[in-house]
């Protein structure tokens, strides 16, 4: 996986903005800076690419409902078309594709493709099933290929065309291999377990409230519960996880514990529920023995209802799966997950280059609009980059509780 995405008048972020993908990759910032934006522009892109007729998919639940004009710039002077773009590897010359949006019959099609060296507008006619449901799309583009005119016929069933003019081809080969990659992950979305929710994203629903079914059909999925059983004894939750069937007969997932009664995981503690989807999805994307796994892991906020301890663990985890081969991108506020990672790299776990760390805010001199600031992390664990500012409210805090105290003993004496 050697891959970088970048946007640009989508959402909060006007200017174009990159983010290089490593074995793990964390993102920080401050709330409505933009986290969950960049972290859900992996399932949607997946989606996108995936054999369902092309276009942005207005129904993916990485969206929330927003319509076209709404994932582009809204300030001042807006700018409706949001551009997404993706590149195989961080180095100038890398093959690369971005596409900027636009809406044709009421489904988001690019309107603009740049390959390499071709920079073209399209001319979209799109071709239905017969429901009604978009099939495929042709594009008549015009523009230049290596600085010069160049015009023709593209046809698209995904957001990658199923061609290109020969000068290309080499370049569209180095996108389909990392295309495969991206169409193979999962995301799961900070409120997790909390009943049925979204459609499916690739292996399960974002909320991973259908990992009951989806383990039930798995050749082997009462292995891969108990190796997750195993993950949650390893971060501290001592319930095993294990398939039951509720009232009406369908699969549900169970805690079990030799001391009390078999309950659902609805009924369980919210740390466990939070965390239970990825200790699963950790099993699943781990089991070299099961062919069809998730190869990539998002997750928003995994700290959720986890006291630091768990936290501490729960990222040890997901250091070791990200050298084992399963990437993982998270967004998060947690201190703990933060200092984890550090100290894994400090002790060899984790090598700096397989680490992304950003930090999401809005410029200074445009307050509303997003900016991705890159943080590195050097051998021994250190922070270049990082605001020393940011996580020092429990150190203010200290020190107003100490001045208190001073103020209060001065005023008994």
């Amino acid at each position: 996986m050697n891959l970088e995405l970048s946007l640009q008048a989508f959402r909060t972020f006007r200017d174009r903005q990159r983010v290089q993908l490593r074995p793990l990759t964390l993102v920080y910032g401050h709330n409505q800076a933009g986290k969950s934006t960049l972290l859900r522009v992996l399932p949607l892109l997946a989606d996108a690419l995936a054999q369902h007729g092309g276009g942005l998919d207005l129904r993916s639940a990485a969206l929330r409902g927003a319509t076209l004009r709404e994932l582009g710039w809204l300030g001042v002077e807006p700018i409706p078309r949001p551009t997404v773009g993706m590149r195989a590897g961080a180095a100038d010359d890398a093959s690369r594709i971005e596409w900027a949006f636009t809406e044709e019959d009421g489904l988001a099609v690019p309107g603009t493709l740049r390959i390499g060296r071709a920079d073209w507008t399209l001319d979209v006619r799109l071709d239905r099933r017969a429901g009604g449901e978009l099939s495929a799309f042709t594009g008549m583009y015009s523009g230049t290929l290596s600085k010069e005119p160049w015009s023709g016929e593209l046809r698209f069933t995904s957001l990658l065309p199923s061609a290109v003019p020969e000068a290309l081809s080499g370049e569209l080969g180095e996108l389909q291999r990392e295309v495969r990659w991206l169409m193979s992950g999962q995301w799961l979305q900070a409120n997790r377990l909390v009943g049925a929710s979204g459609r499916p994203s690739r292996f399960c629903r974002p909320d991973g409230s259908d990992l009951a079914p989806v383990f039930q059909r798995l050749p082997r999925g009462r292995q891969l519960l108990a190796r997750a059983s195993a993950l949650l004894q390893e971060i501290g939750l001592k319930d095993q996880v294990v398939l039951g069937l509720d009232s009406d007969g369908r699969p549900r997932l169970e805690a079990r514990r030799p001391d009390r009664l078999q309950l659902p995981v609805h009924l369980a503690g919210e740390g466990y529920r939070a965390v239970l989807p990825i200790a699963l999805l950790l099993a699943w994307g781990l089991d070299e023995e099961t062919r069809e796994r998730p190869r990539w892991l998002a997750v928003e906020e995994p700290e959720s209802h986890l006291h630091p301890d768990v936290q501490v663990k729960v990222a040890d985890q997901l250091v070791a799966a990200a050298g084992a081969g399963l990437s993982v991108f998270l967004e998060t506020h947690s201190p703990t997950i933060l200092r984890a990672v550090q100290l894994a790299v400090l002790q060899r776990r984790l090598a700096p280059q397989d680490l992304g760390l950003y930090w999401v805010d809005q410029a200074p001199t445009a307050p509303h609009q997003g900016r991705v600031r890159r943080v590195d992390v050097d051998g021994a664990g250190v922070l270049h980059g990082w605001d020393p500012r940011v996580f020092g409210e429990d150190q203010a805090l200290a020190r107003q509780i100490l001045d208190a105290r001073l103020e209060r003993l001065e005023a008994e004496e």
